[in-house]
């Protein structure tokens, strides 16, 4: 499998610090921002907001409906931005201390969004397509595959770095 040398002209260990803190401060990011919208009252009135755009007869129906699923989606935001940070102090910590174990639950979330992001452009490329909206299919297709080969490009930044670092401590020299 292909291995980067470097991470956009840095070495592969301070391409991966870049990566983890980054991660890190999206993960701190996002956590507070649902945060706030969980607890500021914005979430009721998205939804009252919604509902009555609609224009629908029973209002109260589709303000139970809307908010019974926006409150889980916000919890469960909340939730993985913690695993994020999470995952992303462990790969800034295993970075720091050449611990190699510690990179691989930052790797198996990572690989898990990728498949997550595939599936979802998959679906949407999918009912655009039923929709014949050929334009927002190929705006879709762009914007995710641009989306997927970046994920995937630091993936592999950190993998190499991983295998750096096992190599180095296992002392096997292997020639590129």
């Amino acid at each position: 499998m292909w291995e980067p040398r470097s991470c956009c002209c840095f070495k592969l260990r301070t391409g991966s610090l870049i990566l983890g803190f980054l991660a890190l401060i999206g993960a701190v990011i996002n956590g507070l921002s649902s945060i706030s919208v969980l607890t500021g009252g914005s979430l009721e009135q998205l939804v009252k907001q919604k509902c009555t755009d609609e224009s629908l007869d029973v209002n109260t129906e589709c303000e139970e409906t809307l908010g019974n699923i926006m409150y889980p989606c916000m919890i469960t935001s909340i939730v993985l931005c913690v695993i994020q940070a999470l995952n992303s102090s462990l790969l800034i910590y295993g970075i720091y201390k050449n611990k190699t174990r510690l990179l691989i639950p930052f790797m198996i979330t990572v690989l898990i969004l990728i498949v997550c992001i595939i599936l979802i452009a998959l679906a949407l490329i999918i009912l655009f397509s039923i929709q014949q909206q050929w334009q927002a299919m190929l705006v879709i297709a762009i914007f995710f595959g641009v989306y997927i080969f970046l994920e995937t490009y630091f993936l592999l930044v950190i993998r190499a770095y991983y295998l750096e670092v096992k190599r180095s401590k296992s002392g096997v020299m292997v020639l590129h």
